[in-house]
């Protein structure tokens, strides 16, 4: 294509190369933005065992079982409220399911760390009986972040 002396490189591919250059620093700003992400994760291998009832049923227990039962009978007014209860319970229901099927918990930070101080605060003395629970939530505690 002929230049003519009026126009020059810049003035006639100008916008393209905006364009260009904006694409790529989007792009390189959502790869910043997911290692950010990646790298604050915790991940936890998720202990089964089994254990009998009071009627002598055998049926299986993990880490999973503990941190729903724990979640679940957080009183209101401890959590998050709103559109941050919704975001949390979102991101714990995905990593749950496939915790389910990886065994291995992976958890953001933010998530990790509700869980941990609800293990803190609201965890049953008489889970400390249990050596099969008190294995996983001294793994589950003892998560180191990636």
């Amino acid at each position: 294509m002929f230049i003519s002396g009026k126009q020059n490189i810049t003035s006639q591919y100008g916008h393209q190369l905006k364009g260009i250059i904006s694409l790529f620093f989007f792009s390189l700003l959502n790869r910043a933005k997911r290692l950010k992400i990646e790298e604050h994760m915790r991940t936890i291998e998720v202990k089964s065992w089994t254990a009998i009832d009071a009627e002598k049923k055998e049926h299986k227990e993990d880490l999973l079982m503990l941190l729903s039962l724990l979640v679940t009978n957080k009183k209101p007014d401890e959590l998050p409220r709103g559109f941050e209860q919704f975001k949390l319970f979102t991101k714990l229901t995905k990593a749950f399911e496939k915790a389910a099927e990886s065994r291995i918990l992976i958890l953001e930070e933010d998530t990790y760390k509700f869980l941990r101080a609800t293990v803190e605060k609201d965890i049953p003395s008489i889970w400390g009986t249990n050596s099969n629970i008190v294995n996983a939530i001294e793994i589950f505690m003892n998560a180191k972040e990636d």
